[in-house]
């Protein structure tokens, strides 16, 4: 009886690892750069591509830069604040300037725009984002070196 419920109590342990992992957001704050996964689904710089890769900035006082990829010159840079919902493990981007880009109808006094995102992982070195305001949700990879 003891020994079932040793063990018992080891494989409860055990799920509660694999299943009940939570992400550190202590790595939440860092420069993350686009990327794409190698053969093992680790992120990692996905080399060459038209228009580049974007780029995140997560500050520890809550502000966020999205640079765009150049895009063949489109690309422009968004500045805000981001807030995290660990509840629900989810990061919401609140930007409200934006830089650069050549869209003339694009009214950058008065830019508003919000994105929410799901954290599908975090690590020092990689972060997966699921984009809740698209259907299906879209998955965005980055990885750091920093």
């Amino acid at each position: 009886m003891l020994r079932t419920l040793i063990l018992a109590a080891a494989v409860i342990m055990n799920l509660s690892l694999v299943f009940g992992q939570t992400n550190n957001y202590e790595y939440l704050a860092n420069r993350w750069s686009e990327g794409g996964f190698d053969k093992d689904s680790t992120i990692v710089n996905g080399g060459i591509r038209r228009g580049g890769w974007d780029q995140l900035t997560l500050n520890s006082d809550s502000t966020v830069i999205y640079a765009g990829a150049f895009s063949c010159g489109f690309g422009a840079t968004e500045k805000g604040t981001w807030q995290l919902d660990e509840h629900n493990n989810t990061i919401t981007f609140l930007f409200n300037k934006i830089e650069g880009g050549n869209s003339p109808d694009l009214e950058k006094s008065e830019y508003k725009t919000v994105a929410t995102y799901r954290i599908k992982k975090l690590t020092k070195t990689e972060l997966v984002l699921l984009n809740l305001d698209r259907a299906p949700a879209e998955q965005i990879a980055f990885y750091s070196n920093y």
